[in-house]
């Protein structure tokens, strides 16, 4: 049974050599073209659920919104991981929340107790022979949604029918820098931004802006030593200060070797992506010691959040940003809603030496200025490590979302 329909994914889109601004102003700060983001893009394509190791027990779930759809995905009394959609099909109620354990192997509705085995079948309705005669159960299993694994982490698509191949692409063939089971995770972390989500995905792959924003924290590098590789959807971001692909600048690499006590060559050495942009939402950060994993979603057209979780090796030393065993004790927290707020910081964010929040502050910046009628784009940097990429994003989503181009 389908329920979307799934939005062919090409071989990608070719890196262009003049790159050009293919969305236009509205795209930012419209409220319908937000809504059609979640109907066909969101609700078209994969989300990042969490680790499979997340869920290792029967009956241990996690619920996840792809869009307008809201789905759950648990383990089975087989030990398999499933998808479906969180909704009783007696009346439609959500089942199931947040990430737990289930008591018992089967899910029950909290509304009239329709109950469901791990499989997605129901199992019991109360007073089923004097309030539904002729009933055919068969007929009313939980809707299923599809499910897909990469490297120990768990996506899903809100169409059963949807193919994980086609989506990740040649993604396979690039070198992974970490096994998640091998280091220890941290709490998560979210962020709330004043900004569209995709202000801050084309800010995750700007490589113009490196060397100026990040200067006192990231020291580059330059747009002509970096370059994002194409795969299907999907980008990977690598360092070329050292004359090959390494996973970060030569300045970051040598400040950590030198806080650990390792030479900088030891740091660079490992030949993998820095940054893996999961289209279309999902961004992968390596470093020698550790993998954080975030998923950027659109909470309004002006509002977005960043969810992050970060897995650290325990021989220590790597540290790339303060960290905290609480999300309480980082700077920016508020307490009220339990996320980071730039407006909760207590210093300049360029002056914290944390690049994650100098990205916030100029996206907050981009986003006000959107809406400014006199906003205009110019000419973007051409370049594979420099803006190139934000035309590849833009026509990935106008795949989806269709509306104007603005160069067509």
């Amino acid at each position: 049974m389908s329920v979307v329909r799934q939005v062919p994914n090409p071989a990608g889109h070719a890196m262009p050599s003049s790159p050009v601004q293919r969305l236009p102003r509205e795209a930012y700060i419209s409220s319908e073209w937000f809504e059609r983001e979640r109907r066909n893009l969101f609700g078209r394509t994969w989300t990042w659920a969490g680790l499979a190791g997340d869920l290792p027990e029967p009956g241990d779930y996690t619920t996840v919104a792809a869009g307008d759809y809201a789905l759950v995905v648990l383990r089975d009394e087989g030990g398999a991981l499933r998808a479906f959609h969180n909704l009783c099909r007696h009346r439609g109620t959500e089942l199931l929340e947040g990430t737990g354990r289930l008591d018992a192997a089967h899910i029950t509705c909290p509304y009239h107790r329709w109950t469901y085995g791990l499989d997605g079948a129901l199992r019991a309705v109360p007073l089923r022979a004097k309030c539904f005669p002729g009933l055919d159960t068969a007929h009313y299993s939980l809707l299923p949604a599809a499910l897909g694994e990469f490297k120990g982490m768990a996506f899903v698509h809100p169409d059963p029918g949807a193919d994980f191949s086609e989506w990740r692409a040649d993604l396979e063939s690039v070198a992974w820098p970490h096994r998640f089971e091998r280091m220890r995770v941290g709490p998560e972390i979210t962020y709330e931004m004043r900004c569209n989500w995709k202000v801050f995905f084309e800010n995750a792959i700007d490589g113009y802006h490196l060397a100026y924003l990040h200067d006192r924290s990231l020291g580059g590098p330059r747009a002509d030593r970096n370059v994002q590789d194409v795969h299907g959807r999907h980008l990977v971001w690598y360092s070329t200060e050292t004359g090959r692909k390494t996973c970060m600048p030569l300045a970051v690499a040598k400040a950590m070797g030198h806080q650990s006590g390792n030479a900088a060559n030891e740091v660079w050495s490992g030949e993998y992506g820095g940054v893996f942009m999961l289209f279309p939402s999902t961004i992968v950060t390596a470093s020698p010691s550790e993998l954080t994993v975030s998923r950027l979603v659109g909470v309004t057209a002006d509002v977005s959040r960043l969810s992050t979780r970060v897995w650290q090796h325990d021989d220590g030393g790597w540290k790339w940003l303060r960290r905290a065993d609480r999300p309480e004790d980082l700077p920016g927290y508020d307490p009220e809603s339990g996320v980071l707020r730039l407006s909760h910081l207590e210093q300049h964010p360029r002056e914290t030496g944390d690049f994650q929040w100098e990205d916030v502050w100029v996206c907050e910046k981009m986003q006000r200025s959107l809406h400014s009628p006199a906003y205009r784009i110019g000419q973007l940097a051409a370049g594979a490590g420099a803006e190139a990429p934000l035309e590849i994003f833009q026509r990935n989503v106008l795949d989806f979302v269709g509306g104007r181009d603005t160069q067509s």
